[in-house]
């Protein structure tokens, strides 16, 4: 259930990160910041995959049998925490997935924007 919630988080990651721009009064566009953030999402992936081996969530989702029980002995912290990168992992595989399919459909619909304003700059010169 929690792999679900990620993916549909990554994909209205970007209104998310609109309404804390907005809410913080954060320029647009800072590559440093980009690139610090990048580099940190990079890290809670891995920490998610970590995640994902340290709770045994594939023999969840797989419904492997199990005799998992919760630990009373065990703190609560480090259990949420991973649960958080659980959540995470989906999410920004989700939301970097979804920036490259858009950028692949956009691709091609801005090659022929170019070509079509070249054609038409070259129709205007022979007109002129």
């Amino acid at each position: 259930m929690m792999v679900i919630v990620g993916a549909h988080l990554g994909l209205h990651w970007s209104r998310v990160m609109a309404m804390v721009r907005t809410t913080l009064r954060l320029s647009l566009g800072d590559s440093a910041r980009t690139l610090v953030l990048r580099i940190a999402a990079a890290l809670l992936a891995g920490f998610g995959l970590w995640s994902f081996s340290v709770l045994g969530v594939w023999g969840k989702l797989t419904f492997t049998y199990s005799l998992d029980f919760w630990d009373f002995t065990a703190a609560v912290t480090p259990f949420f925490g991973h649960w958080a990168g659980v959540v995470s992992l989906p999410a920004i595989i989700t939301h970097y997935g979804m920036m490259v399919l858009g950028s692949r459909r956009t691709a091609p619909k801005a090659l022929q924007q170019e070509r079509q304003a070249g054609e038409a700059a070259s129709r205007d010169a022979a007109r002129a």
